[in-house]
């Protein structure tokens, strides 16, 4: 398991594209990357979550991005 906070462009375009396909405002998208996660064409999709947890990158050591990203999503979709 890896976590990437830079990607490309086009695994930017990529990842909002599907997002746009699916109607997702927010998504955690679980993949195989076969070469590089900067190139979206040799990825195979695994699963589209529409309610991701975090639970990965958490245990990878990432505590506190994981409660960072949290922190944004709340207010970026809750704030009054």
């Amino acid at each position: 398991m890896n976590y990437s906070e830079i990607v490309s462009e086009d695994t930017n375009k990529w990842v909002k594209k599907l997002m746009e396909n699916f109607s997702l405002r927010i998504c955690g998208i679980d993949v195989f990357v076969k070469d590089s996660i900067n190139n979206p064409k040799s990825f195979c999709i695994i699963e589209i979550n529409h309610d991701p947890n975090l639970v990965g990158i958490y245990e990878l050591g990432h505590q506190d991005k994981t409660m960072q990203i949290w922190n944004e999503v709340l207010e970026k979709y809750f704030k009054q």
